[in-house]
């Protein structure tokens, strides 16, 4: 889910004036190539999932972790 997007940027909108967003993603969503100012931690809880960052593709398996630095466009 992304609320603000401008261009290739993403403005994150944190909750609660908090640093920190959790979303748990139970829809089947392709993202468009983004980037933003904020650390990104995707994790896949079921089945397996392909992300593309900094030109390199990632096929993640239930469990494995990818951590996209802030910048970073995936």
């Amino acid at each position: 889910m992304i609320q603000h997007l401008n261009g290739d940027f993403e403005t994150v909108e944190y909750n609660n004036n908090g640093f920190i967003l959790l979303y748990d993603n139970v829809e089947n969503e392709d993202y468009p190539m983004h980037w933003h100012n904020a650390i990104e931690i995707i994790m896949p809880l079921i089945n397996d999932f392909r992300v593309t960052a900094g030109g390199n593709t990632y096929e993640l398996r239930e469990r494995e972790i990818i951590i996209i630095p802030p910048g970073e466009l995936h």
